[in-house]
């Protein structure tokens, strides 16, 4: 297996983030197809798979994105916050757009999760598009140690590349989003193919019996 630079200090880091969570990496190799072949790329990435017509978004998100769920991987998505004692991640560069709805996804205690959900919204740069919150649907986090929120807002009728999220309770602290549909979130995280070779290794060994 080619090992170079960059890929190896993910592939060391990932490893440590998986073996701190070993159920979540089982969920991860029982249905090996949460990341496929990028048929742009087949050699050096994989791209997470599509979502099937039957499947809620929420459940596909949380087990198709959050992959592999390691410390390494959430601190590469998300962007932290906190501010007097209220600590909240977000995913800082991408609102997902699905169906007649879009997401913006958090991650923290159930607590803080629908606290900073119910006090979020998403605006346009000229700020003559402000959106609120419909709902924050919860979710365990795969990982075990937190929950993660998917908080809804409807899809607007014009269409916008990217938006800013103003959190109320963080004097209006956000980001900016582009606006991504499915398939283009899809390889936007996409994953080296050496960083998913080494977790089904890591996988392997784990799963051997112990003499």
């Amino acid at each position: 297996m080619r090992r170079t630079g960059t890929a190896l200090c993910l592939l060391l880091l990932a490893a440590a983030g998986l073996r701190a969570a070993p159920a979540a990496t089982a969920v991860a190799h029982e249905r090996r197809n949460v990341v496929v072949n990028d048929p742009a790329n087949p050699t050096g990435m994989q791209i997470r798979r599509a979502r099937p017509a039957d499947e809620p978004w929420p459940a596909y998100f949380c087990e198709v994105f959050l992959w592999p769920y390691s410390a390494e991987h959430y601190n590469h998505i998300f962007t932290t916050m906190n501010q007097h004692g209220r600590r909240v991640q977000f995913i800082g560069n991408t609102v997902f757009a699905t169906g007649d709805r879009w997401y913006l996804v958090l991650r923290g205690t159930r607590e803080m999760v629908d606290l900073m959900g119910k006090n979020v919204v998403l605006e346009s740069g000229g700020h003559d598009l402000r959106l609120q919150p419909v709902e924050t649907i919860l979710r365990e986090d795969p990982a075990g140690d937190a929950w993660v929120g998917l908080v809804a807002f409807a899809r607007p009728a014009r269409p916008l590349p990217r938006v800013m999220s103003s959190f109320g309770l963080y004097g209006n602290a956000g980001g900016v989003h582009e606006v991504r549909d499915e398939e283009q979130a899809r390889r936007h995280f996409a994953v080296l193919r050496d960083l998913v070779e080494f977790i089904e290794r890591i996988y392997r060994e784990e799963q051997r019996p112990r003499r």
